[in-house]
């Protein structure tokens, strides 16, 4: 699906009306869960999203919206109160406050966000304001960062602690394994759903530590990728946060630290989606502001663990090399579809003569 969140919300809306009538009412997941629990019809919205037509009125995140009512396992009378999509929530609970500070929301898919003023050159459709006014966040998702490991996973029959363990046994650079992320197509920065995943460099010893040891570096270099466009448009970035299940890795932490080149900060509570779900909650509640009132320190973080940028010689090199693969991916592609729709002159039928 392609266009800005709430074109795809309401191009979703338009298909469920197609199949089963004009009477469809359309929500967002978290906004039909809190009306079964007893609240209003609303659509929750982040500070400075669009509306959705046909969602309900608006709701902001962190507002209240109604209470819990009897017949539940939740207290009745509890306040109910409006969230936010899961990378929203995730980039207040991990501090995207200020310009600089960046976030890898992790996952089975993954990305980069970083914290911009307001204005950037570098914003463009997907751009959203932070919590903290004045600040926006610009970057893109990539396809399937998370599920390379789980990919991996399956293909081996090892569990993704033991490829890890595995990985750490290699040195930087794989061994000369490099792998294209590319299992379900990528989004940012190549936004190309034809391409696939690649492995290259293969040898009679390579084994399953290799390839983990390669998909971990790989992920990393697509955090690269984005990273160079958003330099390229004056972006500064010096903190990443990692969240989801690949902060849970040390290793894998630590490697996009030295690929980035930048500290990376690893949340004791790593589903930053959860988090910012409870702040949306203590704002509810009035004990901080609500996205878009406060500033920058106001909300209380996870405690964090710094992991300092070891630079490799490999990790600069391996980063060189898979972009200049994944353009010969994107050109092999493009010369393969052209060849396969545009007839061959030479290869034309004749008529024959008499």
């Amino acid at each position: 699906m392609t266009g800005s969140p709430p074109d795809q919300h309401h191009a979703q809306h338009a298909a469920l009306r197609a199949e089963h009538g004009p009477d469809v009412r359309a929500w967002q997941l978290y906004d039909w869960l809190a009306a079964r629990l007893g609240a209003d019809r609303t659509q929750a919205r982040w500070p400075g999203d669009p509306p959705l037509t046909g969602y309900g009125p608006i709701a902001a995140t962190g507002s209240v919206v109604g209470a819990v009512g009897a017949g539940h396992t939740v207290a009745a009378g509890t306040p109910l109160v409006a969230g936010g999509q899961d990378a929203y929530l995730a980039f207040w609970a991990g501090g995207l406050d200020r310009p600089g500070r960046a976030m890898d929301p992790g996952g089975r898919t993954g990305g980069l966000a970083v914290a911009v003023p307001a204005g950037s050159p570098a914003a463009d459709a997907y751009a959203l304001p932070a919590a903290v006014p004045g600040v926006d966040i610009v970057g893109g998702p990539v396809a399937a960062h998370g599920l390379m490991l789980e990919w991996l996973r399956d293909l081996t029959g090892r569990t993704v602690p033991e490829l890890l363990a595995l990985a750490a046994k290699v040195p930087p650079g794989a061994r000369g394994v490099l792998v294209l992320p590319y299992l379900e197509g990528e989004r940012a920065p190549r936004w190309n759903r034809e391409l696939r995943g690649e492995v290259l460099g293969l040898t009679s010893a390579a084994g399953p530590g290799e390839l983990a040891r390669a998909v971990l570096e790989c992920t990393s270099y697509g955090l690269a990728h984005i990273a160079k466009g958003l330099t390229a448009q004056g972006v500064r970035l010096d903190t990443l946060v990692c969240a989801g299940s690949p902060a849970r890795s040390p290793l894998w932490c630590s490697i996009k630290a030295a690929v980035l080149g930048v500290p990376v900060e690893v949340p004791a509570e790593t589903d930053l989606a959860a988090y910012g779900a409870a702040l949306a909650a203590g704002a509810g509640a009035r004990w901080w502001p609500a996205p878009g009132a406060g500033r920058a320190g106001d909300w209380p973080r996870p405690a964090m663990t710094v992991i300092e940028p070891e630079p490799h010689p490999e990790y600069r090199d391996g980063l060189r090399r898979f972009l200049s693969l994944g353009d010969a991916a994107e050109s092999w592609l493009s010369d393969l579809t052209n060849a396969t729709t545009t007839p061959d002159p030479s290869e034309e039928p004749t008529c024959p003569t008499r």
